[in-house]
């Protein structure tokens, strides 16, 4: 939780910094530049590791030419964390295998420019405030903040989706399997919304394997509690709401009781469409990217 309020402090402070440098008519061409590489690279992800190569370095090539102390190195960390966020929606909304790919790219992004994954993550806090463990007891059934205008109910718990599946595709890809695993622990353990029964789908439907072969008997006793005990949580929430909210709860709650009868008669959990990385031209992957 220290890493993500550290996050967002340095995220607002980056913001606050960049305002007068984004209204310099002078800045404009500069600026108008490095979005339209950063768009066209990212845009230019896909499955295939020469893909992935070939996006990292030219990302890294235009950071590391900003290294140099300064409001242009500020812009530039900020614009590449921002498009990577950005791509939940572009991107993972539609296409949810599409998050392995981007993750793929943003973490060796993120390796040799770890600012930028400090605001990528600070971005995805704010857009998405339910991937903070501890949004659970702090209100999970306030909305409020999270609508946006003339927004539908449904429309906004699928972005909050495509944001926490991108969110778990990148910690997956680093190897931090720890922070999702201590996410569905502390979202377990409150009483269920509608937004986070989605959102306890999206994770075991993205990394249910990874998961099961980390924590073994674990991950086992963590889905005969949701088989037993959660999945009535989310039936009797389903009494007290109503309309379109009711909907989706109503789905969410028969995906995540499919995903669980599937794990229970296979013994297994599999992994989703797009996690292992097509080995197209894997021989011009350099290892060390």
């Amino acid at each position: 939780q220290d890493r993500y309020a550290t996050a967002m402090v340095k995220l607002a402070k980056a913001e606050k910094e960049l305002s007068n440098f984004k209204k310099d008519a002078s800045t404009k061409g500069f600026r108008l530049e490095v979005k339209k590489l950063i768009n066209t690279r990212v845009g230019q992800i896909s499955a295939t590791w020469s893909r992935i190569q070939e996006c990292t370095l030219a990302l890294r090539s235009l950071l590391s030419k900003h290294e140099d102390p300064g409001i242009q190195k500020t812009f530039v960390e900020h614009a590449v964390a921002s498009r990577f966020a950005d791509d939940a929606e572009v991107s993972v909304r539609s296409q949810p295998r599409a998050a392995w790919s981007i993750a793929e790219v943003g973490c060796r992004v993120f390796g040799k420019h770890p600012a930028v994954q400090e605001l990528f993550i600070g971005l995805i806090c704010r857009e998405c405030p339910y991937v903070r463990a501890d949004f659970s007891a702090q209100g999970q059934q306030d909305v409020a903040s999270i609508k946006r205008q003339q927004e539908a109910f449904t429309e906004m718990v699928d972005r909050m989706v495509s944001y926490h599946r991108l969110w778990v595709a990148v910690f997956t890809t680093q190897g931090e399997l720890g922070v999702i695993w201590n996410w569905m622990a502390r979202t377990l353990n409150h009483s269920p919304s509608t937004a986070a029964v989605a959102l306890i789908h999206a994770t075991l439907d993205m990394v249910g394997a990874d998961a099961q072969v980390r924590y073994k008997k674990q991950f086992d006793k963590l889905i005969h509690y949701i088989d037993e005990r959660y999945l009535a949580h989310v039936v009797a929430l389903q009494s007290q709401v109503k309309g379109e909210e009711a909907d989706r709860l109503r789905a969410s709650h028969n995906r995540l009781s499919r995903w669980v009868q599937d794990f229970k008669l296979n013994g297994r959990a599999f992994p989703p469409e797009g996690r292992q990385i097509r080995a197209h031209q894997e021989s011009e992957l350099n290892p060390n990217i």
